[in-house]
């Protein structure tokens, strides 16, 4: 653990926004605008070297030289949701050649192809739905190197009465007939159901813990 410590502190970064909207750093680093987009989510780096950005869908976004030394950072549409009504959160992953990205409700994969930067027009296909809401819409999503996929669910509040919410499940995709429901599929892989509301003896003293 101090080893992976020592190695990620020196990326670590202090930015502060200016009046001017922009953003500095202290000395060496520095912070440079690379593209902008409208609400990005959640970002991903696929097998192209392409930065595909959640926001509003998807985006693939890439550098294409001028011949002089310079670049121009270019993005493309390559998933749309639906004109915002799937109302996508943060939880974005490539694996096995599709884009999966996460609603508060739903788990949906589109085929994609690394660098091919063109919009996906196969319809999404569904793969995990019954996910609980409302509540925290925390839906990360990662796989693991037998295609199996890890999906976080945020707790329904800051205190819940119990630990129906904040888990880590694990849903083996390879064979499985899709979609999956949350309620019935996968296992519990991590219980983060950590908040908890403490009470001194007879007292108004509360405090919450995570």
């Amino acid at each position: 653990m101090a080893t992976a410590l020592s190695l990620f502190l020196p990326l670590l970064v202090l930015l502060v926004q200016t009046q001017a909207g922009d953003y500095a750093a202290d000395p060496p680093y520095y912070v440079h605008r690379y593209f902008g987009a409208a609400g990005p989510r959640g970002l991903l780096l696929d097998e192209a070297g392409d930065i595909i950005v959640k926001s509003n869908g998807a985006y693939a976004v890439f550098e294409q030289p001028n011949g002089d030394g310079s670049v121009n950072v270019c993005r493309r549409k390559i998933v749309d949701d639906d004109g915002g009504t799937l109302q996508v959160n943060h939880g974005i992953a490539f694996n096995r050649g599709y884009i999966y990205m996460s609603t508060p409700t739903t788990v949906y994969r589109w085929p994609y192809t690394p660098g091919s930067r063109e919009l996906v027009t196969v319809p999404k296909e569904e793969v995990i739905n019954g996910i609980p809401a409302p509540g925290h819409d925390t839906r990360t999503l990662i796989f693991d190197e037998q295609n199996r996929l890890y999906m976080s669910v945020g707790s329904q509040a800051n205190v819940d009465p119990n630990s129906a919410r904040a888990h880590v499940k694990r849903f083996v995709i390879d064979g499985a007939g899709l979609p999956m429901n949350y309620n019935t599929a996968g296992e519990v892989s991590s219980n983060l159901n950590l908040r908890m509301t403490c009470h001194a003896p007879n007292s108004r003293d509360r405090k919450s813990v995570v």
